[in-house]
């Protein structure tokens, strides 16, 4: 089994890189909503004790996956002044790391099942 840090690695970088991506006109709502997501499947990824939970929660997990992504996209596709990108890291930034090393340590245990944490796309 790879080592946490390995797992988690892309997707730390990954997701604080969207701090400095472009923000979207609410981007506030956006991260919180970012969050929200991660802490929503790291409660499902902490439920699955055998195959056959892993199975059951598959598509919620993909389906929570996806959304990640569209958050993520809806971060790049707008523009912010590096102030605003500034005030989004301070801000967001801690509890998007925490919400990440949740769902890494949900994920690891959740690997031997058949999941794979998918990095949020950035331009980073």
């Amino acid at each position: 089994m790879k080592s946490i840090t390995t797992l988690l690695f892309p997707s730390l970088i990954s997701a604080l890189s969207l701090l400095f991506t472009s923000c979207g006109s609410s981007p506030g709502s956006v991260m919180d909503d970012m969050i929200s997501e991660m802490s929503a499947m790291t409660t499902i990824l902490e439920g699955i004790e055998s195959q056959e939970d892993f199975d059951a929660a598959k598509d919620d997990l993909e389906a929570s996956q996806a959304r990640l992504k569209e958050l993520g996209e809806q971060l790049g596709e707008s523009d912010a002044t590096d102030e605003e990108k500034m005030e989004l890291s301070q801000e967001y930034g801690p509890k998007m790391l925490q919400a990440a090393l949740e769902l890494g340590n949900a994920s690891v245990k959740a690997a031997e099942f058949g999941f794979t944490l998918d990095p949020p796309n950035s331009t980073f």
